[in-house]
């Protein structure tokens, strides 16, 4: 006699769909570190804008940074450090030692309203009661004043040598490509570049924070202009060090210029640093803000 097997069950497949209670889901977000998450968060909490423009945005930064203190250099400070170039090329203390009584004397001639000092590299003129009247400081004073002057306004042109062709590594090559660049013409279009930096940052800046909330667009744009501002920085920095090396091992005119482009950057450098430290503290506040919990709805 044949026996019957008893029915069996069938059995759940293998590779199949788990049943949602037994899905594993992963945990919510708080709402602070929800907030806090952008393109510059961990990553793998990036948002889909975390690439491009978040690094157009710091490159642009870092740029604008940079243009606006060359302006700075060249623009307000640029003839004070025309002046000082002017009087180490010139050698104004030894000039006026040795030129001050023929000065005085052609001043005490002359029936022009302006005397010209003679074989002063810089052409300049000096009003005649002046330079009757003033001492060698005074006298000093006034020729470096009008030579400052229009070397700004006219750039190499103004120097009766220095103004002709001259080689790279000759005194007269590093100043064309030191106070060469010093003018006033210089200072306009430095502006100009400035502005259009700063245009460029602000369009970047809001595409990278549209598609995002508020806190994340704070938190975001915070960090986008710290690192912009410490990449600046480090650019100012290493110019610095790189002129202030070269300048410990130089003599001669070519040093003295040295030291006054290692002087210009150590402005621009300060000038940076004190951008990255608001820069850094704004970040740290941007992203405390972000992590705090948001505080329910009235009524909800």
């Amino acid at each position: 006699m044949e026996r019957r097997r008893p029915p069996q069950m069938p059995r759940p497949p293998r590779d199949g769909p788990l049943p949602d209670r037994l899905r594993r889901r992963p945990a919510p977000l708080s709402p602070g570190r929800a907030a806090a998450a952008g393109p510059f968060a961990p990553a793998r909490r990036r948002t889909p804008a975390a690439g491009g423009p978040a690094v157009l945005f710091t490159l642009l930064t870092a740029l604008s940074l940079l243009t606006f203190n060359a302006w700075l250099l060249t623009g307000p400070a640029g003839e004070p450090i025309q002046r000082r170039a002017v009087a180490e090329l010139t050698e104004i203390d030894r000039y006026v030692s040795s030129q001050f009584q023929a000065i005085r004397a052609a001043a005490e001639a002359s029936q022009e309203p302006a005397v010209a000092p003679p074989e002063y590299p810089v052409a300049v003129a000096i009003e005649t009661e002046r330079a009757r009247a003033a001492d060698p400081e005074e006298l000093r004073d006034l020729i470096l004043d009008r030579a400052a002057e229009r070397v700004y306004r006219e750039g190499l042109d103004a120097f009766s040598e220095e103004g002709g062709q001259a080689r790279l590594l000759s005194p007269a090559g590093a100043l064309r490509l030191t106070l060469g660049n010093v003018t006033r013409d210089r200072s306009l279009a430095l502006l100009l570049a400035t502005v259009g930096f700063v245009l460029l940052t602000v369009a970047a800046g809001a595409r990278l924070a549209r598609p995002l909330p508020g806190p994340q667009r704070t938190a975001t744009l915070a960090g986008g202009l710290a690192l912009g501002t410490c990449l600046a920085l480090a650019v100012a920095g290493g110019a610095w060090l790189l002129l202030a090396a070269a300048a410990g091992g130089t003599d001669g005119v070519t040093g003295a210029l040295l030291e006054i482009g290692r002087d210009a950057a150590l402005l621009a450098a300060r000038n940076t640093a004190l951008a990255a430290v608001l820069a850094l503290a704004g970040y740290a506040a941007a992203r405390f803000l972000a992590r705090r919990p948001v505080a329910p709805a009235a009524g909800g």
